[in-house]
C-alpha cells in the first residue's frame, strides 16, 4: 500500500518485516545492517532508539501524513507530494488495509472486530478512542490472519512478569476474544494478549 501511493519511483524502499525479530534484536537484528532503516510504521512500537516510530492507526486516521512527507518530500516535487498525501489517504482505509490480507473475508473479520472491541469496552468499563479504536481494528484483524497462518508471538520476554501482574485483564481479553478463537478456529497466546492490553 506504501509503495501503490508513491506518485513515481524513488530511491527509498519499503521493507515488510516481523515486529517480533526487530523487538528481540533490537539494533542487532539484520535488518539494520541491510538497510539504513529510516522509518518504522506498524500496529506495535518495537522500540528502536533513534528510528522514529508512526503507528498504523495514525496513518488510517490521516493523523500520520506529515511524518510520513517528511521522509518522501526530499525525493518529490510540490505536485508529486500533494499526490502523494492523496494516495495515502485512499490506499490507507481501515477496508482496504483489511483487503490486503490474503486469507480473511474482510466485511466479516471487520464485524468480528467490532464485536471483540465492544466487549472489551464493557468487559473494562471504558470508552475506546477513535484512534485507538482503529489501531485494534488493524492489529486484531492481522492477529486473526497471522494466528490462522501459525504465526502468533508464543514467547515474548517479560511475559510471565506482566501475566502475574494482569492475570484478570488477561483472562478479560481472552474471553472477549473467545468468539474470535470458535469462529476462527484459533486460540490466542498470552504475548498477543499482553499487546492487545
Amino acid at each position: 500500500l506504501f509503495t501503490a501511493s508513491f506518485p513515481k519511483e524513488i530511491p527509498l524502499q519499503v521493507v515488510p518485516y516481523e515486529y517480533k525479530s526487530i523487538y528481540d534484536h533490537g539494533h542487532n537484528d539484520t535488518i539494520f545492517s541491510q538497510y539504513d532503516v529510516q522509518l518504522i510504521v506498524g500496529t506495535l512500537d518495537p522500540q528502536i532508539k533513534g528510528i522514529e516510530y508512526l503507528s498504523l492507526e495514525s496513518v488510517v486516521a490521516n493523523e500520520g501524513i506529515q511524518t510520513l512527507l517528511h521522509y518522501v518530500s526530499p525525493y518529490l516535487n510540490e505536485q508529486e507530494q500533494l499526490l502523494f498525501s492523496q494516495n495515502i489517504m485512499k490506499n490507507f482505509t481501515l477496508s482496504n488495509i483489511v483487503n490486503h490480507l490474503t486469507i480473511l473475508n474482510a466485511e466479516k473479520v471487520i464485524d468480528d472486530v467490532e464485536d471483540f472491541v465492544t466487549t472489551l469496552e464493557e468487559r473494562f468499563n471504558l470508552h475506546i478512542d477513535t484512534t485507538i479504536r482503529m489501531g485494534l481494528y488493524v492489529h486484531v484483524s492481522c492477529l486473526i490472519e497471522r494466528l490462522m497462518l501459525r504465526q502468533g508471538i508464543n514467547y515474548v520476554d517479560g511475559i510471565d512478569e506482566f501475566k502475574r501482574e494482569n492475570l484478570e485483564k488477561m483472562e478479560k481479553v481472552k474471553e472477549a476474544f473467545s468468539g474470535i478463537e470458535m469462529h476462527y478456529s484459533v486460540e490466542i497466546p498470552d504475548p498477543e494478549i499482553m499487546y492487545i492490553l
